[in-house]
């Protein structure tokens, strides 16, 4: 719930409206194909792994918190949660949900990607041409 519409130093004229200005959003600070890019939290949390084939990388929900990590699209991942793992290759190869390597031929741990979890107003008053990846 959005406790109010408050942007401290920003004016209600400068405010963008696309969405509540308190809304909650995961901003990927490594450039996506020079584009700055930004998903709903709520969205990637309700998913609880979100793949971007495009720009090679994935992100994982868990417990209010999400990471993301670089890929090669061409693998297919799953999610366990119960076990708290992510796999590839259908299970033969497999990280914790940090993405330190557990088990697999790849022994590598896996590639962070730099990711920003702040308010709407403040993502987009410091990156005003993002892209919004809708995943609804």
């Amino acid at each position: 719930m959005v406790a109010s519409e408050l942007t401290p130093g920003l004016s209600s004229k400068n405010k963008d409206k696309t969405f509540p200005a308190r809304t909650q959003v995961i901003g990927i600070v490594d450039k996506v194909n020079n584009k700055s890019v930004v998903y709903l939290k709520q969205a990637i949390l309700a998913q609880g792994l979100v793949v971007n084939q495009t720009a090679n990388f994935f992100l994982v929900a868990h417990q209010n918190n999400v990471i993301g990590f670089r890929w090669d699209h061409r693998k297919e991942l799953a999610l366990d949660l119960s076990a708290r793992y992510i796999t590839a290759e259908g299970g033969a190869q497999r990280w914790d949900l940090n993405g330190k390597y557990q088990s697999g031929e790849d022994k590598q741990d896996l590639e962070l990607i730099r990711l920003s979890d702040e308010y709407w107003f403040s993502w987009k008053r410091f990156h005003p041409t993002t892209e919004v990846i809708d995943l609804l």
